[in-house]
């Protein structure tokens, strides 16, 4: 069984270890050394890029569960004490 919370290998990983196991095999004075070797600047780069932009900041984070936790106090309170409010009124607004 494969552990889920194994880290992937992206397309960019295979890629850079593909090369640099080439790299191995082609002459460092050649000029095909130094294109692989901008090629895996290049990869290592966009892989950098691509780890940036999924990860979710945070002061987002801090919203969500700020929201969540002021609609279970809210929650919480009306089902011991009668009170009529509307949770959806105490919620940031993110802004669009």
């Amino acid at each position: 069984m494969e552990n889920p919370f194994a880290k992937k290998e992206s397309g960019y990983d295979k890629s850079i270890k593909r090369l640099l196991s080439e790299l191995d095999l082609v002459d460092p004075t050649s000029e095909e050394h130094a294109q692989m070797l901008k090629d895996i600047e290049k990869l290592r780069n966009w892989r950098a890029e691509e780890r940036t932009q999924t990860r979710v900041s945070p002061d987002t984070l801090a919203i969500v569960a700020g929201n969540v936790l002021t609609v279970l106090i809210i929650v919480g309170y009306e089902r011991t004490n009668v009170v009529t409010t509307k949770a959806l009124g105490f919620l940031h607004r993110g802004k669009s």
